[in-house]
């Protein structure tokens, strides 16, 4: 490690340290103490902020998770740069994301505890603006969209220009880079809706007040239609490698984006009905269908399990990079984790769900 990066990585760590102690200290100011607190309204405010620093720690997760893989990639030798079609010249390394996690999340914490302290100290602060939920947000998109020189341009305009690639699906081109990310953002349908919530809660005059951002004219009906983005964007490159290659498998892994789509609109069918017994059976029985699927190619595709009947690896395949009880016990939890849409019937988790959650 170079000495720049202790320092930095020291320094940022410190001050991470210094704001989750402050954090506590604030969270555990005695309510008592000031008449003026309501904890229900203190509680709101709070709702009405967390949309956007959730939608910022997704972001930071991502880049720290890119940082993690680079550094396995390069530990074992795996040439990414070649793999994702990366310019040679211009390397990003795990420290390079290390480093700009770290900067981000630390002012992700100054605005958070800043925002919290707006909301706890009510008798200095009588309106709850959202300020500091707000200045989060900008610093977030002048990082993203800085045209100077600084904080990785390149690969900031490489990032966009991938993302304009998949947003034009299924005419943009579909390399191995494109449909790696796009298969990322279809495990960001939450993080998109909050974008929604976000939009409307700075859009209006809410963030005045830090009034809760769910009740804008119109956010349901853009939170069922951006659901069905990032699965059109898999669906439609699917078709165009089987386009460009005549190979089925892109056919059987475009029928488990349908089938991912099919969800989103039995969905909205549900949120349209108020969940009435049709729209939830209708719900049921298309998840059932479409997690069949997906555990199907889970195994068969992704995993390539099921090829050998060998004694001490049955069900599983020839070669064998871990003990044997990892493929069972990620068999037994994938099918698990799968089918957790279940608590969200209102017939089982009415009774069962307040069982479940603490135990989650």
């Amino acid at each position: 490690m170079r000495r720049k990066d202790a320092m930095l990585i020291s320094y940022f760590g410190g001050l991470l340290s210094m704001i989750f102690f402050a954090l506590i200290i604030v969270v555990i100011v005695p309510e008592d103490q000031d008449k003026n607190f309501d904890r229900q309204d203190a509680e709101q405010e709070i709702y009405a902020s967390i949309f956007t620093f959730r939608f910022l720690l997704m972001i930071l997760f991502t880049i720290c998770s890119a940082g993690v893989a680079i550094k396995f990639l390069r530990e074992y030798k795996v040439n990414y740069i070649f793999i994702f079609q990366l310019d040679p010249n211009y390397k990003v390394t795990y420290m390079q994301l290390l480093r700009v996690t770290l900067t981000l999340l630390t002012v992700w914490g100054l605005c958070f505890l800043g925002q919290l302290t707006i909301i706890k100290l009510k008798y200095v602060f009588i309106d709850p603006i959202a300020a500091c939920t707000l200045a989060a947000l900008v610093i977030f998109v002048s990082f993203c969209f800085a045209p100077f020189h600084c904080f990785y341009k390149r690969a900031r305009k490489e990032l966009l220009i991938v993302l304009w690639h998949i947003f034009i699906s299924p005419f943009g081109l579909v390399k191995f880079k494109h449909f790696f990310l796009a298969d990322i953002l279809s495990s960001f349908v939450q993080p998109l809706k909050d974008l929604g919530t976000i939009t409307c809660f700075f859009a209006t005059s809410r963030w005045f007040n830090s009034d809760d951002p769910t009740q804008c004219a119109g956010l349901e009906n853009y939170q069922i239609v951006i659901a069905f983005f990032p699965y059109w964007f898999r669906f439609a490159q699917c078709f165009v490698r089987y386009r460009e290659t005549g190979l089925t498998p892109n056919l059987v892994n475009a029928g488990k984006y349908f089938s991912s789509i099919c969800i989103q609109g039995a969905s909205a069918y549900k949120v349209k009905a108020k969940s009435d017994v049709a729209s939830t059976v209708t719900w049921s029985v298309v998840a059932v269908i479409s997690t069949v699927y997906c555990l199907y190619w889970d195994y068969t595709m992704d995993w390539g399990l099921f090829k050998t009947k060998e004694k001490g690896k049955k069900y599983l395949r020839k070669e064998l990079k871990y003990p044997v009880f990892y493929y069972y016990f990620a068999m037994i939890s994938n099918f698990i984790l799968r089918f957790f849409w279940v608590l969200g019937i209102p017939s089982f988790s009415d009774p069962v769900k307040k069982q479940l959650i603490p135990l989650i």
